[in-house]
């Protein structure tokens, strides 16, 4: 299974449609089991064609070419929107979400509507790592920055997405403790 992220700029449904479509084939060929178990499609660059866009990620789960659907760089007013108009909501929202600035309201908004917040961008650019409290929090914890904010994203109830490195970087630092 895979995950396919759709940067919508400048494209209609159509194209949505036939991009995914025409990349899943691709892998096929080398992988045959393979199938999207979620398509996102980030926030809406063309505005205007917005609708046509999430209506294309629809299809997409209509026709089975994605087992789920969900959006990511979504703010509160477009998500409120989508909801309003859509025919399937999406499962998932992609978004940030730190100690330090997040929009509670959306990240509500999302739990109370089903949609299950996946953590992105979890060093935050390193902005985090170099907050004073952090580092001392960290330090009297006995653990990295990394693993403060890993623990602080799972108690709130959200999945997490990790890149190679970060999971390396909390599998060494496990092992050091030991």
């Amino acid at each position: 299974k895979s995950t396919f992220k759709i940067w919508p700029k400048n494209r209609n449904g159509r194209d949505i449609i036939t991009s995914c479509t025409e990349c899943l084939t691709l892998i096929q060929e080398s992988y045959p089991e393979t199938y999207f178990d979620l398509v996102l499609i980030h926030a809406p660059i063309d505005v205007m064609n917005k609708s046509e866009q999430w209506t294309a990620v629809e299809t997409l789960k209509d026709n089975q070419v994605a087992k789920s659907i969900g959006v990511c760089g979504y703010n509160e007013d477009l998500m409120v929107d989508l909801m309003k108009n859509c025919a399937s909501q999406p499962v998932i929202v992609e978004a940030e979400f730190t100690p330090f600035r997040q929009e509670h309201s959306y990240i509500e908004y999302c739990v109370d509507s089903s949609i299950c917040v996946l953590v992105n961008n979890v060093r935050n650019k390193g902005l985090k790592y170099n907050n004073k409290k952090m580092l001392e929090l960290a330090e009297t914890l006995g653990i990295s920055v990394l693993e403060l904010h890993v623990q602080y994203v799972l108690s709130k109830g959200f999945a997490i997405m990790l890149s190679p490195e970060e999971v390396g970087e909390l599998i060494n630092f496990s092992t050091l403790l030991k």
